[in-house]
């Protein structure tokens, strides 16, 4: 049941994120490049899940990788976190990162130093997740900051037009 309904997530979520960016196009905030950070979660997320249904008879693995997949979309939470707590804005590139994964990074440090602590050596799975997750991070900060990407991203949100 969990893999059908993982499965849905990812069409779904993808769908939201572009009704949502229709909603906004008469909007001063509208920013259709910020579907970079969407895609990436809904890429990342079903990676994670994939490879967890396939290690599900490695127990450590297996946990492991679904905690990645929920960290995966985690962002939201600590994007609200940063910019109704925090406000330290930073301008740049680095600032929308810090904006929006600086959770991740602390849990896979977490993740990371509870291996160590435990058994002396970080998990593969953690390894990977951080591989992933950073390579993610990191094509989504630049194409957030793409002219290019951005000109992309209105033409599919007209395409796709609709407002639910």
């Amino acid at each position: 049941m969990t893999v059908a309904v993982s499965v849905l997530v990812v069409p779904l979520g993808l769908a939201a994120a572009l009704v949502d960016q229709v909603r906004q196009v008469a909007h001063p905030d509208y920013a259709p490049q910020f579907l970079a950070l969407e895609f990436e979660e809904m890429i990342t997320f079903s990676i994670f899940m994939t490879a967890g249904v396939i290690y599900r008879r490695n127990p450590a693995a297996h946990k492991r990788l679904m905690l990645l997949s929920a960290v995966a979309i985690s962002d939201a939470g600590f994007a609200r976190i940063w910019l109704m707590g925090i406000k330290t804005e930073i301008p740049g590139p680095f600032s929308w990162w810090l904006t929006y994964f600086w959770g991740i990074f602390l849990i896979l440090i977490a993740m990371g130093a509870w291996d160590l602590w435990r058994r002396r050596r970080i998990h593969p799975a953690v390894l990977f997740g951080a591989a992933v997750l950073s390579t993610g991070e990191i094509i989504t900060t630049i194409l957030n900051f793409s002219p290019t990407w951005h000109d992309v991203m209105v033409r599919l949100v007209n395409a796709w037009g609709y407002a639910g």
